[in-house]
This record gives C-alpha cells, structure tokens and sequence, in this order.
C-alpha cells in the first residue's frame, strides 16, 4: 500500500481494497464519488488513471485515509492543526500500520455505505417505473420504521399490515388496469425490502412469515408483468416468489405460486406436456392435502392436458378438481371477489377451456354461462375471457362466424387498458381457428383490425 501511495498508483490501491476489505467495484465507487464504470476502468490494466489533485482528495476522502497515507499520496493531512500538534507525540507510522489503516477506514463505513447504495439504487429504480413519491414521503417512512420500532415491540403488527397488504392485491388485482397495478406493488415491494433487510434471525416463525408475504407480492408482480405481455422479466419473479414461498414453509402459499404459474404458461404458449409434467410434480409436493393452490394446480393440468392432445385424460382430471373443490371450506369458495378464494367459478373456467378445446360446444357454453352468473361485478376481465372461450368453441366446430362476432363483442367491451395478454391471446385463437377461405370476408377484417388497433 506504501508504494502504491508513493507513486499514486490508485488502480493498485483500489485492488487493495477489494482485496482486503471484499469492497465491490460499485462500493469503492459509491465511497468516493464516482461510476462504477470509472473505477473499472481505473483498475483494468492499462486503463485509465487518475491526475488530478480533486479526484485524488474524494478518494483519499472515501477511503477515509489517514492523515499519514494522505501525506504519503501528496495530499494535505485532514485537520492540518491537530495533525500538526500530536505528531510530536505520536510513533512513527510503520509500513505495516500504512497499509492497513485506510483499509479498516474503509469498512468502518462498509456497511452504511451499502444499506444507502441499495436504497439509492431501489428508488431510482422507482423513478424508472414513473413512480414519483411526494418530496419528502421516503423520509417520512424512515421516520415511521423507526417509531414503529419503538412502539411494536414484536413482529406480530407489522406482519398482520403487510398480510393485509398481500391479501388487498387479491382483490385489487381483478378490477386494477396491469399498468398502474404494477406502480403500488413496486413501491410496496421496495419499502417491504427496506424495512426487512436487517432481519438475521432466519430460523424464526417471524422470517417464514416475512417469506410468505414477499412471496404473495411477488406473485403478483409475476402476474402483473405475465398481463402485460412481458413473459421473460415476469420468469424471474416466477422464480423469486417460488423461492420465497418455499422458505415460508406454507404449504398454501407453495401450492398458489406453482399453480398461478402453470395457468399463466399456458397463454404464453410454454410446452403443454412440460406444463402437465410441472403439475404433476406439484401435486406430488401437495401430498394430496386440499387446499386452493392444489386446486389451481388441478385445473391448470386438465387445460395443459387437452392442449396435449390428451382430451380424455383432462376430463379425468376436471373430476379430481371437482373433488378438492368439494373438500374446501366456505372461506375460500365464497370468497369469489378475490383470486385468494377458489370457488366454483373456477371449476367451470375450466371446464369450459377444456370442453373448448376438445370440441364439446355445448358443454363449454353450459360452463361458460355458469360462470359467469358468479363473476363479481367488479371483475370485467374473467368475462371477457371465458366468452372469448365460448367463441373459440364455436370458431373450432365450425361455426366461424358466431365464433368471430362473439369475440368481436366481448373483447370490443373491455376498455384497452384491461386487455391483458391472457384476453389477446384467446382473441387470436378465434381468429386463428377461421378457415383460410373465409379470411378475407368483411367481419373477419374488421376483427381482425379491431384485434391490431392500440384503441
């Protein structure tokens, strides 16, 4: 370090750091000033060096060297008098104590200087989304973590607000358009960060809980992007929800987050027999214990089935969901205002799809109209879709036309910010399943442009 110093080699000394004190490339540069792509290139070999006296005094200020590195780099001490005054007094700093000192000056501040960075880096990525918090909202919520700290001396209350959180985006999630939905879960996805990220304890019934509700809020977010046609970013959150679900340890919550994903493969034309074989080794996970997520795993392998071709092996399986559907209690099949519950409206989606699709018309229009008797009004967009359904049915059969106007109707009824991806996927199926003669009648061009208009 004292020869680094010396000849100002700052490319030596950043290696040093990173070396010594396990500081990254965007640490060294959050300490003192600079991109992290400026310290890369002063510490690539042959690469950019440092000259001038300012950068030299914010790194010597970063690293928080010593008054005696700082001498030794060229630099004036930090408090000249009090320097002055005490290095009668003081021994000589050896080597050994120069190369060590501006290295523990630099993790005595490690760990604020990397809570800041990540804070820094999550709002920012905020501002990226379009989300503008009101000047001075981020600081109020530091306040309020730490009274909260003060005043709840256990996790118990701020656990029961963020459950409440997860359980108000089930219910959220049917009638919010995915584009402003997907502002409040990113901003409440950054604070539920911030105020977790000192837990340590990860053996504890609390930590498995925190798990369990980051796991739900990434499940939406998983969704959210999926309604958006964004399937690659939403894979990851897939992943980030299963993995937190998992460390909760709630069978439940594991279940959902494999069964929400199996549904949503489906419209974004993953494999079916990868699908059915995902499925299977979910149901395997469930030891057969009812619950919702087993159900939604249920049906979302009759539909990967009869997209297989395996028609009868999907109806086989609509039985088996029938038969959780009937082991579940009130609570979750009469809670058909939220995608928390799994009630009978759900069953007959299925059916549904897969009488669709096997070409049983009359069976997918007598489940159609049974579900939608138990749509909450408030839901628009689960309509939509199992009409679009009906109209795939009848475009498969051979009645393209019926098959177009109703889809035509149904999807000309939602507003275009509730046309997710799962609507404009089943949309085109109808259109798809119009003979290639009968492509250019009018009705077929006019649903087709409705189809590619932005309005």
């Amino acid at each position: 370090m004292t020869d680094a110093l010396t000849s100002r080699d700052i490319r030596t000394v950043f290696h040093l750091v990173q070396r010594y004190a396990g500081a990254s490339q965007t640490r060294i540069g959050i300490a003192c000033g600079m991109s992290q792509g400026k310290v890369s290139g002063i510490m690539s070999e042959g690469g950019s060096q440092v000259h001038t006296l300012e950068v030299f005094e914010r790194i010597a200020n970063g690293l928080q060297l010593p008054d005696t590195a700082r001498m030794t780099l060229g630099l004036a001490p930090s408090h000249s008098d009090k320097s002055i005054s005490s290095q009668a007094a003081q021994p000589t700093t050896e080597p050994a104590d120069l190369a060590a000192d501006p290295i523990k000056g630099f993790l005595e501040t490690y760990g604020d200087t990397e809570e800041e960075m990540e804070r820094r880096q999550l709002l920012q990525a905020l501002a990226a989304l379009g989300i503008s918090a009101a000047p001075g909202v981020h600081a109020l919520e530091t306040i309020r973590t730490s009274v909260g700290q003060t005043f709840e001396n256990n996790d118990g209350q701020q656990l029961d607000h963020w459950g409440e959180i997860a359980l108000e985006y089930g219910y959220s999630y049917l009638s919010t358009p995915p584009e402003y939905l997907i502002k409040d879960l990113a901003a409440d996805m950054v604070s539920l960060r911030l105020l977790t990220r000192h837990i340590r304890d990860r053996d504890s019934n609390a930590y498995r809980e925190w798990c369990r509700i980051g796991g739900v809020l990434s499940l939406f977010m998983a969704k959210t992007l999926s309604n958006m046609g964004h399937a690659r970013e939403a894979r990851h959150w897939w992943q980030t929800a299963q993995t937190s679900c998992d460390n909760s340890d709630n069978l439940e919550s594991q279940m959902w987050v494999r069964g929400e994903r199996l549904i949503h493969g489906l419209y974004e034309r993953r494999s079916p027999n990868l699908l059915v074989m995902r499925a299977s080794e979910a149901v395997d996970l469930s030891k057969d214990r009812p619950c919702a997520g087993l159900a939604t795993v249920s049906t979302a392998r009759a539909q990967a089935l009869v997209l297989a071709g395996k028609a009868t092996s999907a109806e086989q399986e609509l039985s088996r969901s029938q038969e959780i559907l009937e082991q579940l209690p009130y609570s979750v099949t009469g809670d058909v205002d939220s995608i928390h519950g799994w009630g009978e409206d759900r069953l007959r989606y299925t059916e549904a799809w897969v009488y669709a699709h096997s070409g049983n018309t009359a069976k997918a229009d007598s489940a159609a109209r049974r579900a939608i008797e138990l749509y909450p009004a408030e839901d628009t967009r689960s309509p939509a879709q199992i009409k679009l359904i009906q109209a795939f049915a009848h475009a498969q059969a051979g009645d393209a036309i019926e098959g177009v106007r109703q889809a035509q109707a149904a999807y000309g009824a939602l507003q275009p910010d509730q046309r997710t991806t799962m609507i404009t996927n089943l949309a085109m199926q109808v259109l798809k399943s119009v003979p290639p003669k009968m492509q250019g009648q009018p009705l077929i061009n006019d649903y087709r442009e409705q189809l590619t208009s932005r309005d």
